[in-house]
């Protein structure tokens, strides 16, 4: 019974899973690089992730995956990660070993392209009871022969806020073993296995909660495609809850939690569908994640739509909300030439004089401090009101120089005239609460709408001018 057991299952098991290059795992949203590689390090953390799935609840010698995977985002463009996974069937078990190299290439300022490609080795280990004979039985023999083999993935990440489309080759190097189109000495192309993913999420109400809907699409080189759709909703990105649908796998609800932003865990719960021919029984699913250090800062060079041809750069902060809030400071850092003003302006220091062409675009609403030839923005004593946002009771004084406090920050200049002229703008639109300050710590000009004591307070009003079209991506800077 147990050979005939093996081998049904070795040729239903490789069938039904032939074009992934892992499990066909029911938390997306949870770890997406175990789908596709160009997420590697995505979230700007170093990460260690746990996962273990037992499929097929009660049912003898059913499938059983395990592993773990490492995401390493450097200070630059590239992501370092790797990947152990390892599927016991019955007396089957094959384990992969991949590591990863991911490439960020920047697009503009809120869109991004990301690569990423692994490569390693995979191991068949068949356990063959002593006593029996398996010299008919050619799925087995084969399985049995081919031990090893190179295992490989490529994946694709497109990114513009809130969206990402993903593709990815979940095969790229095949394995020569188990495949049940291969024991009649058919051959089919591993570019035909390939995996499609779609996401968005959004912000729903005051911005405590998003929606974080998604589609994925993998098509099988044997013509066995299938199709998940599911949406997740997150509460103050700290706990999250969903429902997913897979055609040939049925209903699955998901539950995880974000502890102090250093540990999360996800589950989900599988059940069935009662048409499935094969098994219908529930299966299980963990996921522990574990974040070690701070967020670090991926400096992205993406070109601006200024007449000067300046260079932004996006630095993603640690005291951001993941996935949805990340804090960008833009740096526009001017090219000069011989007869451009602006390189003497890109020279400045906190301490030094600034040139007579920048004071020529100061308006009525600042004033020249004369002593030290630096523009100040005159205290705001508008209130918000249309949109009832937050009074600022306690806030930094507004010197030239940032004070210690915590800012909401809608743009940040390598040089003053841009920042002036940005500063400018958005006054003639109606925003007199906005501030003009120079960061002493990396000689950027900040424009701010919104300044406290309290980061509580400068979150909610972050929440709050978000939701208005000039300010999507104003993001939080503390002053130590």
């Amino acid at each position: 019974m147990r050979k005939f057991l093996l081998i049904v299952v070795i040729l239903l098991y490789a069938w039904k899973s032939d074009a992934q290059n892992t499990p066909a795992f029911r938390q997306f949203n949870f770890n997406p690089f175990l789908f596709n590689a160009a997420y590697a390090g995505s979230n700007g953390y170093t990460e260690i992730y746990l996962v273990h799935r037992q499929q097929w609840l009660n049912f003898n010698d059913a499938p059983i995956t395990s592993g773990f995977n490492i995401q390493y985002p450097t200070h630059k463009k590239v992501s370092l990660g790797f990947n152990f996974i390892t599927q016991e069937v019955v007396a089957l078990r094959n384990s992969t070993a991949m590591g990863t190299f991911a490439y960020h290439v920047p697009i503009t300022g809120n869109q991004s392209l990301r690569f990423g490609i692994s490569t390693g080795i995979g191991i068949n280990n068949l356990s063959l009871e002593e006593g029996e004979d398996y010299s008919n039985d050619q799925a087995i023999l084969n399985a049995a022969a081919n031990a090893y083999y190179f295992d490989g993935n490529f994946g694709v990440l497109y990114t513009l806020r809130g969206l990402q489309i993903g593709f990815a080759l979940p095969r790229i190097f095949g394995q020569k073993n188990i495949s049940p189109q291969e024991l009649d000495g058919s051959r089919f192309s591993q570019l035909r296995n390939q995996f499609y993913s779609l996401r968005y999420k959004f912000n729903l109400g005051s911005g405590n909660v998003s929606l974080a809907p998604y589609v994925l699409y993998r098509k099988n080189r044997d013509g066995q495609d299938s199709w998940e759709i599911a949406s997740t909703i997150h509460f103050k990105e700290k706990i999250w809850t969903g429902i997913s649908y897979h055609n040939t796998n049925g209903i699955a609800f998901t539950v995880g939690a974000n502890i102090k932003d250093r540990f999360l865990f996800g589950y989900s719960y599988e059940v069935p569908l009662s048409k499935n021919d094969f098994i219908s029984t529930s299966s299980h699913e963990f996921h522990l994640g574990i974040r070690l250090g701070k967020k670090r800062e991926s400096k992205i060079a993406t070109k601006s739509n200024t007449t000067q041809g300046n260079v932004i750069a996006k630095e993603i902060k640690s005291d951001s909300i993941p996935a949805k809030d990340p804090a960008i400071e833009i740096a526009v850092e001017n090219q000069p030439t011989a007869n451009n003003a602006n390189a003497v302006a890109n020279s400045i220091k906190v301490e030094s004089v600034q040139p007579e062409p920048v004071s020529t675009v100061v308006s009525e609403e600042t004033e020249i401090n004369k002593e030290n030839d630096m523009v100040v923005n005159q205290p705001s004593n508008v209130t918000p009101q249309q949109n009832k946002l937050p009074i600022q009771n306690k806030k930094p004084p507004q010197n030239f120089s940032l004070a210690k406090g915590h800012y909401l920050v809608i743009g940040a200049f390598k040089v003053m005239e841009n920042a002036t002229h940005y500063l400018m703008s958005l006054k003639k639109k109606g925003y007199d609460e906005v501030s003009l300050a120079i960061n002493p710590k990396n000689d950027f000009y900040y424009v701010y709408i919104f300044s406290s004591y309290d980061i509580e307070e400068t979150k909610k009003a972050r929440n709050q001018y978000r939701m208005r079209k000039p300010f999507g991506e104003a993001w939080i800077f503390s002053m130590e």
